[in-house]
């Protein structure tokens, strides 16, 4: 698999759906962190999402690297963004779907966000968000937590490209077109320049894609399916 271009970033969607066969061989190609946070963790859907997650990345990154995916050493940064040498890339996910955005150069940091049926999205705003964004969800009306999904997914994506926290991120001023959207933050907790790029989602998400620096960047987008990778023998 060949690597992704100069500033072009390669979007993968992986359903986290499978079947409990598939789950099995793909927790071997693990990692020890990844096995002992999925040990912890006992819920049988947080589980499955959880390693299905972790084993795409390993066989994604593993095909571009040409290696083999359980041979993958991960490194962490200071807030726990996940570093390898060769490639930039940052996975994310909610419910049964994540998203993994790969770059060959440039750091990428990249958000999905679900539904919250019951999360207090004008509240949250207005004591977090600049005020012009503040306005803008409660404004919304019956919107609010769709306005609300897409403005947290891209302050998110800024962040996790910068390898921070989201707390550094909620001052982000992030509203208006989403699509080469420059951002950088004023109060200076995150320094840097991002450009963003909404991405397509499906009902009742919001999905961004954020790239360091302010060249522009174009997207491709592929799908990986865990139970077709084990069939078609893509992973060991």
């Amino acid at each position: 698999m060949q690597l992704p271009p100069a500033d072009v970033v390669h979007i993968w969607t992986v359903p986290l759906t499978a079947t409990a066969a598939t789950v099995s061989r793909l927790h071997g190609l693990l990692g020890l962190r990844e096995r002992l946070r999925a040990a912890d963790r006992a819920p049988a859907d947080w589980w499955r999402r959880h390693v299905v997650s972790h084993a795409a990345v390993r066989a994604i990154l593993g095909g571009y690297l040409d290696r083999e995916p359980s041979s993958l050493r991960f490194g962490y940064g200071r807030w726990g963004k996940p570093r390898l040498a060769g490639l930039e890339f940052n996975l994310s996910h909610t419910g049964d779907l994540a998203l993994l955005a790969v770059s060959a150069q440039r750091p990428v940091g990249v958000d999905v966000e679900g539904s919250r049926p019951d999360f207090p999205a004008v509240a949250f705003a207005d004591r977090y968000f600049p005020p012009a964004e503040r306005e803008l969800v409660a404004a919304a009306g019956p919107e609010a937590p769709a306005v609300w999904r897409r403005l947290w997914s891209r302050k998110e994506a800024c962040v996790k490209a910068a390898g921070a926290r989201a707390a550094l991120g909620l001052s982000l001023a992030v509203a208006g077109p989403g699509d080469l959207r420059r951002v950088r933050d004023s109060s200076g907790l995150l320094p840097g320049t991002w450009l963003l790029r909404d991405l397509p989602a499906p009902e009742g998400h919001a999905a961004c894609v954020a790239l360091d620096g302010d060249r522009p960047f174009a997207v491709t987008h592929q799908t990986w399916i865990a139970d077709e990778a084990v069939r078609h023998r893509e992973v060991p």
